[in-house]
């Protein structure tokens, strides 16, 4: 099976910059994919992924920006599209609701399966659950369990930002342990549990789970 995936950095999708090839490093959106279809058909999957350059983001709004990445996706011969984006704060409440409209209006075209979705703030909240992160990472003390993940609504840079949060939690892997940030983000994802976590960040991730197993989960059970 071969997605593209559609995001806001390396972190979320994977290095993103123009490649020929299909990467075989992982990210932290990469791999919860992957194990959101995995619990849906009940065995172990396996896609070859191709992330999307940055540029995508300068195309016009979100709605235009998805309708070309599917469009892209199309007429490239491949099997499906996974488009994930930060809300980064209440100025992008109606990001998700443009995801769906470009959706719309690609579909209108092409029967391309396409899953959207936002994380609330960011996909660091997504990350924050203090077991997968000792897990992950190795650390030898379990964090503190953080408030509400999609509660953690602070500027970036401020102590109450999801990204600061899991910064401050990654502090103590030793160095030299990952060799990027990616790395770091898809060693906890896989430590995690999709059905716990559409509990834990049920604005964000719960909808983005569903958009999985409805739009790209059937490519796997044919």
């Amino acid at each position: 099976m071969r997605l593209v995936f559609v995001g806001d950095g390396p972190t979320d999708v994977g290095p993103l910059h123009d490649t020929p090839h299909f990467e075989t490093s992982s990210a932290a959106g990469r791999v919860l994919v992957r194990k959101i279809i995995e619990r849906r058909v009940g065995r172990k999957c396996h896609f070859d992924a191709k992330p999307r350059p940055h540029r995508w983001v300068s195309r016009g709004g979100y709605a235009r920006k998805v309708e070309v990445a599917v469009a892209e996706a199309d007429a490239d011969g491949f099997d499906g599209v996974v488009i994930l984006a930060d809300r980064d704060g209440p100025g992008g409440h109606d990001r998700l609701d443009a995801l769906k409209a470009g959706r719309r209006a690609a579909q209108a075209r092409t029967a391309l399966p396409c899953a959207v979705g936002v994380a609330i703030e960011t996909i660091e909240a997504w990350l924050l659950v203090p077991s997968a992160v000792k897990a992950g990472l190795g650390l030898e003390r379990t964090p503190p369990e953080p408030p509400a993940p999609e509660t953690l609504a602070g500027r970036k840079g401020t102590p109450t930002h999801p990204k600061s949060v899991l910064g401050t939690w990654r502090a103590d892997v030793p160095e030299g342990r990952f060799d990027t940030v990616t790395a770091v983000y898809a060693a906890i994802a896989e430590e995690i549990d999709p059905a716990a976590l559409e509990s834990r960040c049920p604005a964000g991730f719960a909808p983005f789970a569903a958009e999985v197993r409805a739009e790209i989960a059937p490519l796997f059970e044919r």
